[in-house]
């Protein structure tokens, strides 16, 4: 096994993802990537269709400019939003004993730009919920059972709290 594809949105399941992915990385003497998608839709602030017939001159120009700035920062904000989930990946993977990995960052959705970094991969690690992970907390969340239903790979799906493995099974 060569290469882990950690797979992270910064929630509270990506700190043990993490210990799990060095625990891996350490016993199969195998490189990581750390892969943060963000989510397209948190980019788009509102829709802008037509307000011609409800605005009065110029407002519609304005409104549009304003939210074109609004989009802006939510845009900037995303982009540190990322720079920190990796940031906190890498401390966390050199807590674990690793000093070599990798990073990726990608904007759009997860499910649709997996498949080309799971080429590279030997094994996903994925947490078992994401982002909204205090809703609806008993299902898997809805990235993770896609991306194992249609990865070629051997996934790791890791639940919150980390615990040594001692035993494995694959099914």
């Amino acid at each position: 096994m060569k290469t882990i594809l950690l797979c992270t949105d910064g929630s509270s399941f990506a700190e043990n993802l993490y210990r799990y992915g060095a625990w891996f990385a350490i016993q199969l003497n195998a490189q990581i990537t750390v892969l943060s998608v963000t989510d397209i839709r948190s980019q788009k602030v509102a829709s802008t269709g037509n307000l011609s017939g409800t605005l009065g001159l110029g407002a519609s120009e304005q409104l549009l400019n304003e939210l074109v700035n609004l989009e802006h920062e939510k845009s900037n904000l995303n982009n540190q939003r990322a720079r920190l989930i990796l940031q906190n990946a890498a401390e966390a993977l050199k807590t674990e004993g690793l000093e070599k990995f990798d990073f990726t960052h990608k904007t759009g959705f997860l499910v649709d730009c997996f498949h080309e970094f799971e080429e590279n991969a030997d094994l996903i690690v994925l947490g078992k919920r994401g982002e909204a992970a205090d809703f609806a907390s008993g299902h898997l969340g809805a990235n993770v059972d896609q991306i194992v239903r249609s990865s070629h790979k051997p996934c790791l799906v890791t639940s919150r709290d980390f615990k040594p493995i001692e035993r494995l099974l694959v099914a």
